[in-house]
């Protein structure tokens, strides 16, 4: 299961579909036995590369803190893997962390000094370090820090920017994904079988070029382009009414598939709409004649302004002067309409928003708009910024709040560069509204400058805020283990444990155990799993130990599995669910065909259970009998017979029984007949003991049949 997955990932990531790669090799390690440390390591430094190439095209350098952390594990298991330093090497360079990084492709050069790309990444770091040193520091610390984060993309060649296209009939519309660019800073130069586009990229530097023969002919003089905040545009006109299959006239589905004709033809008339009517219908002379009768029979009543003017002409003096302090006032600024004097006159009249979320949910993307607009439109920062205070005084904290708006507030001071205004944003936000996604963001943001011991205390407060998280327990524990501070995370870990309430506790445990047999604590990890069988008995934890202890490089592995199996299944036999012993057994028995003995294999085979079937009677609802009679399959295991031996003898009592006795065929004969109602008290009675009825096997009610 696990191989498979690993392959799937790797068709993935070579068509470059780096988020279903992802996927397959989560899936991979989810799936992964850990016998193998090799083809484990082999997965965790691919599923690190992925990482890699997310950031590149998604941008987002919390990939470049899983990459690392996958490459650290994969060394872990495996110091001969070179892929593993390189990506690691590669992430750490990704953060500013050349000489780290430069270390780290050392390390990978004792192991095999011929590997052309460590040689190469290993003289580009130090080619950089050395010209760092003689550029002069001239900002804050602050400042410099806050530079690090938001220009960590080192000078490489840019990442492969994919462009797409959609079309109508008449038009193909070229879509590249490039933010930040103004419609001079783009050039496009088109004939009716090429276009080029040429600008270059705001983030980088580094200039863009897109060339291309195009698959079908267009109408160059119409083409035309725009620019938004973060497309371009570029919209070529069809000659012909088909289908395009591709933009490249070199590409293979341009060359393998014809043109497919339109749905209908190209028409440089106004549409005429479909309709069941036989006569054709004029839609835009109906259009003008609906205006201008609306415009000829406009009365009194034809707008807003003339309610309201008919409304304040109709009232008396009090009314008009509500009317008046309403509209007119200041804090309501004209949008709420009061016409009752008596509680306009005690005060200022405020048009307040509702209390409940619900409503805000599509209002919050107003302000969020209004602010990106201000900012990469109008390039108005001051504005801008006042629109996020604006928008954070008018939601009422105490009773919801909106994450997104904090976030994206903070997000608008990182690229202005204001470091302390970030910590101050998120650490109101935190005090008005402790909610997990502003945790989250605001830890994110430490991690991304470095800052870990921020991390550390911003963890403390999340855990004093909700102790019962086990996410949080997990992330906070796997941050200092990539720190190194293994001891820490140990410590962090053994007191999530010890929580009186958790949301995830089978989760908890889990990366606890995980985290003591990567640190090859085999004994820690043997005790954890003695501490959680006390807490419960479920079948899974019998297995996941027996699992461990088969996967340990040890020459007693057998032995301890084998061990945990049979005290497992001493241990269930007392359980009333029957359904995980025999899971139990199932497993058992798997493992003895792959590791144990033919001895062994049949010892266990003997403690697979039968299927007996078990007749009752169904009683009404009142308790009384129905005589009518159900069946059910039960599992019996060779111990519950031993245990109990009379069970053979009752099921050959009973099949006796049924055979001399007649079954009265009808109630009135029973009513009837005494020497009957004894007989059926008597069945009554036998059927009232349930173990004769559910020991009779499928072959024994064929004989009674």
């Amino acid at each position: 299961m696990s191989k498979q997955a690993f392959e799937k990932a790797n068709e993935a990531f070579v068509d470059e579909k780096y988020d279903e790669a992802l996927e397959f090799y989560t899936k991979a390690v989810m799936n992964d036995d850990k016998t193998d440390h090799g083809f484990t390591s082999k997965i965790l430094a691919s599923r690190a590369q992925c990482f890699l190439k997310l950031k590149n095209y998604a941008g987002n350098y919390e990939f470049l803190f899983y990459a690392l952390k996958d490459s650290n594990d994969a060394i872990q298991l495996d110091e001969t893997n070179i892929k593993a330093y390189i990506r690691k090497g590669v992430s750490l360079y990704n953060q500013d962390l050349k000489e780290e990084a430069r270390q780290v492709f050392v390390r990978g050069l004792e192991f095999d000094s011929a590997d052309e790309q460590l040689k190469i990444w290993k003289q580009k770091c130090e080619k950089e370090l050395a010209e760092q040193k003689t550029v002069p520091m001239a900002v804050s610390v602050e400042k410099e820090k806050l530079t690090m984060n938001t220009t960590l993309v080192p000078p490489l060649p840019p990442a492969k920017i994919k462009h797409s296209f959609y079309q109508t009939d008449s038009v193909v519309v070229i879509q590249i994904p490039i933010k930040g660019l103004k419609k001079d800073q783009v050039q496009v130069q088109s004939t009716d079988t090429t276009i080029n586009i040429n600008t270059k990229i705001p983030s980088s530097g580094h200039d863009y070029s897109l060339e291309l023969d195009l698959a079908y002919p267009i109408d160059s003089s119409r083409t035309n382009f725009n620019v938004t905040g973060s497309n371009i545009e570029i919209k070529l006109y069809k000659r012909q009414a088909i289908q395009w299959t591709s933009l490249d006239a070199q590409s293979t589905t341009a060359k393998a598939l014809p043109p497919v004709p339109m749905s209908r033809l190209l028409v440089e008339k106004a549409p005429i709409y479909p309709s069941s009517s036989q006569r054709a219908k004029n839609w835009d002379k109906l259009d003008a004649e609906i205006k201008k009768d609306e415009k000829e029979n406009a009365d009194d009543m034809g707008d807003a302004n003339a309610i309201f003017q008919r409304l304040y002409r109709d009232s008396d003096e009090n009314t008009r002067r509500a009317m008046n302090k309403s509209m007119a006032s200041y804090e309501s600024g004209g949008t709420c309409l009061n016409m009752n004097w008596e509680e306009v006159s005690k005060g200022r009249v405020t048009s307040e928003p509702p209390d409940e979320k619900r409503y805000w949910r599509r209002y919050i993307y107003l302000w969020i708009n209004y602010a990106l607009f201000e900012e990469l439109e109008a390039e108005d920062i001051e504005l801008t910024r006042g629109v996020y205070k604006a928008c954070l005084n008018l939601i009422p904290h105490k009773k919801f709040t909106f994450a997104k708006i904090w976030l994206y507030y903070a997000q608008f001071e990182i690229r202005q560069k204001e470091l302390a205004s970030v910590r101050k944003i998120l650490g109101t936000a935190i005090g008005l509204c402790p909610k997990d996604k502003l945790f989250r963001g605001y830890i994110d943001l430490e991690i991304q400058l470095r800052e870990f011991d921020n991390c550390r205390r911003l963890y403390e407060k999340f855990l004093e805020f909700g102790p019962d998280n086990c996410t949080t327990w997990i992330k906070f524990a796997e941050l200092e283990s990539i720190l190194g501070d293994t001891d820490r995370a140990r410590a962090i870990y053994e007191l999530a444990i010890e929580q009186p309430r958790l949301d995830m506790p089978e989760l908890l445990w889990k990366a606890f155990i995980d985290f003591e047999i990567e640190q090859q604590e085999y004994d820690r990890a043997r005790k954890l799993y003695s501490k959680l069988l006390k807490k419960t008995q479920h079948v899974k934890v019998w297995l996941s130990l027996a699992q461990f202890e088969a996967s340990i490089d040890e020459s007693d592995s057998i032995d301890r599995a084998r061990d945990v199996f049979e005290q497992a299944y001493k241990t269930l036999r007392t359980a009333n669910d029957k359904e995980e012993r025999l899971m139990l057994v199932e497993h058992w028995l798997e493992f003895e065909k792959e590791r144990g003995t033919q001895e062994s294999v049949a010892r266990v085979e003997k403690c697979l259970p039968k299927r007996t079937k078990q007749r009752r009677k169904i009683l009404s609802e009142d308790g009384t009998d129905t005589g009518q009679w159900e069946e059910n399959m039960q599992l019996v295991f060779p111990d519950d017979e031993a245990v109990q031996p009379h069970l053979k003898l009752l099921a050959m009592a009973k099949r006796w029984k049924k055979g001399n006795d007649d079954v009265p065929t009808s109630a009135n004969e029973t009513t009837n007949n005494p020497a009957s109602t004894t007989r059926t008290t008597t069945e009554t009675e036998d059927n009232d003991i349930p173990l004769p009825e559910s020991r009779i096997d499928d072959e024994e009610m064929n004989d009674e049949s």
